[in-house]
């Protein structure tokens, strides 16, 4: 722990908290050095205790030739540990470095060392000299907080406890003062040659009283006996405050004092009845005011015989300048009691004015910054914080008035109850807040919290608190600062959850990617191995490459679609369109789905309902609508189109007898990340129609809204259109087709193709039958079950995503039931994460294959697969 310390006022005597077993020796020569230090570690060893000294080499040297001619064998008792010898200058260096002493060092000294012989042998002396290097260093604060941390250890560990200092180290000193603090920092101050006297006080009074040249010396002087005129003009010649004496009634001045001409700015002629109180001055009053002589304190002084203390008034001197004095004037009076003259002491305190001023600005222009800073900043100024103030953006952020008390732990009537701190959701208990921590020495760093006002809102913080200290190191308060993070964390939800939909989206195109390729790479490999086969009808086979091919270039599609709206470079080729037109082309182009799912469709288009915009694009708009209504519709279900004019909008209503929407996702409906898996339900595309059916919509100039009751209530999405009074329309197709080669059957295991998508389905069901294998297909989970139960395959090709029973409730059931334990289970599905094979692993499956399959990888595990009967 790094202590700083600043020292305290002089005094006559030892400062509270000293210890009387901490003695100063002042010496004038090393050989008064070694001899009073030997003296000090031979009295020790004579009576049983141990020794410390920590002194200069050079100093150590002599003091154990003292010791050597005491007839003490050094090097004896230095082995038996009785005597330690330190490196002042080298163990200076460990405890203080460029932030002050480090209070840790200073205490592993005092563990290592000084307990060790004091438990030892009963009783420990400890010498040192690191202070006065840290005064020789010009670092005299550091010096003092050094002996303030001796006499702590002296005291509580009760040894006695000797510094020694060179007298000449006080030459350079520039006021008495710091000499005097020094003193005050040791419970005995023995001149040179003194120490013989260590129980006398006298000799440090007398020291004291020689040194600090003040009134100590006069004070202590006239204890004694009067003191002779000589001696009286000695001391206030040495003085650093000037005195002059006037007699009455005339004023004229009898003596001054070196400091008083100094501060006058001349030496006035003693005794001259034109010069009176205090020279030729003009004198002011502290708030600028003339003060005329007569009615100064020396001329009151002696009129009226009244005491004045600490008059503040101004010298303006000849030479133009001024400093500002504190007066203290007394009169002199005779055996009766008659004033014969009056003693005026007044001291510079232009500096110390400068400095209030200079202090006063800084305080200024800290208030001013804190007020101006964006960040919320508190100050307590007593440790139990019954009193926070806070800047002006604290009361922004907390609601409480400016210069209002900001403390939860101030007295009931006063505390803010508006609002609670919390952390985690729970309120902090008064004791436990950040700057309640820190006024008890805590830390607090950068810790997340809310604050609750009762009117329901809740602010994200982050808070910073640190103890203010005094000077002996101790809390005195603390200081703290918040900052609103609220919409922080809500940019990192958003972030996380765009994030997290960014990798759902992901995964979903890996998947809607990899069934159209499975169909497409079973379909291929159909027609490189049976296409010349005598007989063989590649009609179903390219029916289902071109159904995949075309899901596939609508997945394309769409995602280059997204892309291009999000970077802004679609256009819209603007013009009179018939809506009717533009939504029978979109029922055209859906219309091969529709007739697939046996869907009925019933349209309601009014004629002559003209808007204006891209006839491509409005055709892209209901086509997508249009196909999500007819893949999470039932086979057999309704799709219902219908369009009306409302006022200047369009009103175009795609309804459904579908799955319907749940009412959480309704919101979401048409954003980019948000495709969640339908429960029971088989889900084709990226998710990503809606997002640009709401986008294209817009940027029309119009609306669309998602609705639905929910689950198995079918869903409506409602576009509005603004129309114009024109008309025009536009809309084409495409087509493609492929080549195929021949295939030699091998004996292959009974096989049961399980996958709701059909075409997949279908087609690995062809390739197997090419390849030799008997093959069942099924295309839902229940029938699976009931054909592995009568149809025992050696292997099943089971798709994950199903509705209803999807692939893992498969797989479980299958591993439950003892008939079946020799069926081999395989993955067959456009999930591939790790998690997703480690799911499939736990629910049952021997392998895990990600579409599209090589084909030859399923026939190589075919031949793998053990045929045994039970």
């Amino acid at each position: 722990m790094l202590l700083r310390r600043t020292s305290g006022q002089a005094s006559l005597g030892p400062a509270e908290g000293t210890c009387r077993e901490h003695a100063l020796q002042l010496y004038d020569s090393r050989e008064q050095l070694a001899s009073t230090v030997g003296r000090f570690v031979a009295t020790a060893l004579s009576e049983g205790r141990g020794a410390v000294v920590i002194a200069r080499p050079v100093h150590l040297e002599g003091i154990d030739a003292d010791l050597t001619a005491r007839n003490i064998d050094v090097a004896s008792v230095r082995e038996a540990g009785r005597y330690v010898a330190l490196d002042a200058d080298t163990t200076l260096a460990q405890i203080v470095g460029a932030d002050g002493i480090d209070r840790a060092m200073l205490d592993d000294l005092l563990q290592t060392t000084i307990l060790p012989l004091q438990g030892r042998f009963g009783g420990v002396s400890v010498c040192g000299e690191m202070a006065p290097l840290l005064w020789e260093r010009d670092m005299p604060l550091l010096a003092l907080e050094l002996e303030d941390i001796w006499n702590g250890f002296a005291r509580d560990v009760g040894f006695p406890l000797l510094c020694t200092y060179p007298i000449r180290l006080f030459e350079r000193t520039t006021g008495a003062g710091t000499f005097e603090t020094m003193l005050a920092h040791h419970g005995q101050v023995f001149p040179g040659g003194a120490f013989d006297a260590m129980a006398a006080d006298d000799a440090a009074r007398r020291l004291l009283a020689s040194l600090q040249q003040r009134a100590l010396a006069f004070d202590a002087e006239s204890e004694r006996r009067r003191m002779n005129e000589t001696q009286f003009r000695r001391l206030m010649a040495l003085l650093p405050v000037g005195v002059c004496t006037c007699e009455a009634p005339s004023g004229a001045i009898s003596y001054y004092n070196d400091k008083a001409a100094e501060l006058w700015g001349h030496a006035p002629v003693i005794g001259d009845p034109a010069v009176r109180y205090c020279g030729a001055l003009r004198l002011r009053h502290a708030d600028g005011r003339p003060l005329p002589h007569d009615d100064s304190p020396m001329a009151a002084a002696l009129r009226d015989g009244v005491e004045i203390r600490n008059h503040e008034l101004t010298f303006e001197r000849a030479d133009g300048t001024s400093v500002a004095v504190f007066v203290n004037v007394d009169p002199m009076r005779d055996d009766a009691g008659r004033v014969t003259g009056a003693v005026s002491v007044f001291h510079d305190i232009t500096e110390i004015r400068k400095t209030e001023q200079a202090l006063s600005d800084q305080r200024q222009h800290l208030q001013t910054l804190l007020e101006t800073l964006p960040v919320a900043v508190f100050l307590a100024d007593d440790d139990d914080c019954r009193y926070i103030a806070g800047n002006r953006a604290a009361s922004d952020l907390l609601r409480v008035p400016p210069g209002g008390n900001f403390s939860k732990t101030a007295p009931t009537e006063h505390a803010p109850g508006h609002f609670r701190i919390l952390r985690d959701g729970r309120e902090i208990p008064s004791e436990q807040l950040p700057m309640q921590r820190a006024a008890h020495g805590e830390i607090v760093a950068e810790e997340p919290m809310q604050v609750a006002f009762d009117d329901g809102t809740v602010t994200d913080l982050l808070v910073t608190a640190q103890p203010v200290l005094d000077p002996t190191g101790r809390p005195r308060g603390s200081v703290a600062c918040m900052l609103d993070v609220t919409e922080l964390r809500r940019a990192e939800r958003a972030l996380r959850e765009a994030s997290r939909r960014k990798d759902e989206f992901l995964a979903m195109l890996a998947h809607e990617l990899r069934n159209p390729l499975a169909a497409i790479r079973h379909s291929l490999s159909v027609l490189r191995l049976a296409g010349g086969s005598p007989g063989f009808d590649a009609a179903p086979v390219y029916a289902v490459m071109e159904r995949q091919l075309a899901q596939l270039v609508r997945l394309v599609d769409d995602l280059l679609e997204l892309s291009r709206i999000t970077r802004g470079t679609i256009e819209l080729r603007e013009e009179p369109v018939d809506l009717a037109m533009v939504i029978m082309n979109a029922i055209e182009t859906c219309r091969p789905l529709i007739d697939a799912r046996q869907h009925h469709i019933h349209v309601d288009l009014p004629p002559g309902v003209i808007v204006r915009g891209d006839a491509v694009r409005l055709s892209q708009i209901f086509g997508n609508l249009l196909n999500n209504a007819a893949h999470y519709t039932e086979p057999g279900g309704t799709i219902t189109v219908t369009a009306a004019r409302d006022g200047r909008d369009a009103v175009v209503s795609v309804r459904d007898t579908g799955i319907g929407i749940p009412a959480e996702l309704l919101p979401q409906i048409f954003e980019v990340f948000a495709r969640t898996r339908h429960p029971g339900r088989s889900n084709e595309g990226l998710g990503i129609g809606l997002s640009l059916v709401q986008t294209l919509v817009q940027m029309h100039g119009g609306s669309v809204e998602a609705r639905s009751d929910g689950p198995g209530s079918g869903s409506e999405f409602v576009v509005r259109l603004p129309v114009i009074d024109a008309a025009d329309a536009a809309s084409d197709s495409s087509k493609a087709d492929a080549p195929g080669v021949r295939l030699e059957p091998e004996p292959l295991p009974p096989v049961l193709v399980v996958d709701d998508n059909r075409d997949a389905a279908d087609s690995l069901r062809m390739l197997l039958e090419l390849a030799g294998a008997p093959v069942d297909v099924a295309y839902d989970g229940t029938s699976a079950l009931a054909l592995l139960q009568s149809r025992r395959p050696a292997v099943a090709f089971v798709d994950i995503g199903m509705p209803g029973m999807d692939g893992y409730e498969l797989a479980r059931r299958v591993r439950a039931d003892s008939r079946l334990a020799r069926v081999t289970l395989i993955a067959l599905t456009g999930w591939g994460s790790d998690d997703d094979r480690r799911r499939s692993k736990d629910a049952g499956f021997d392998h895990h294959l990600v579409k599209p399959v090589d084909f030859e990888t399923v026939r190589t595990l075919l031949r793998t697969v053990d045929t045994r009967s039970d």
